[in-house]
């Protein structure tokens, strides 16, 4: 066995990881930074600084959570850079999602939609957009959320409460969220 191939079982959980959660994580890092091609380098580095840590994703460990926290990091850093630097937000938020149909039934109108939705969740205030995302996109429940945020609780849950309620007024009404 080459040394830097490392453990076949890590290779394999390695392999499994990204093909069971790219999608989902460049989706969130979309949510998170507004930007389409910035979530796919996001993820794309995440990965790439675990091919040296791929004993990290075995099945003994809740790999999901893991992915979903790195990626979360990833992209708040990018936002808090480009805010830094004072570069402008992604020119077209309908960019983020690129919808590839996996089956002829899929429908403009679902795709809209789904646009839609990353346009309204882009529109929220930082800390009701990682919440949701995290909840909706990072498939993490409360208590994770209180974990990577560093909040209680109440505080999660009350974010999240106000960030469906902001979405629900930005998606029915058309109404802006102020930031």
């Amino acid at each position: 066995m080459d040394s830097d191939q490392g453990h076949p079982a890590d290779r394999q959980a390695f392999e499994g990881a990204y093909r069971q959660h790219r999608e989902r994580l460049v989706t969130l890092a979309a949510a998170l930074t507004g930007d389409r091609v910035a979530s796919e380098d996001i993820v794309h580095d995440v990965f790439a600084m675990l091919t040296k840590e791929r004993w990290r994703l075995r099945n003994g460990s809740n790999p999901s959570a893991f992915l979903t926290t790195c990626v979360r990091n990833k992209a708040l850093d990018a936002v808090r850079l480009r805010k830094r630097r004072r570069l402008p937000d992604a020119a077209d938020p309908h960019e983020w999602l690129d919808i590839k149909a996996q089956e002829p039934a899929l429908q403009a109108a679902e795709e809209e939609e789904a646009r839609r939705l990353l346009a309204a969740v882009a529109a929220l205030p930082e800390e009701l957009r990682d919440v949701v995302s995290l909840r909706i996109w990072g498939e993490m429940t409360f208590e994770d959320i209180c974990r990577v945020q560093d909040v209680a609780a109440s505080t999660a849950h009350s974010r999240y409460q106000a960030a469906l309620e902001a979405l629900r007024r930005i998606l029915q009404d058309g109404e802006g969220v102020t930031r």
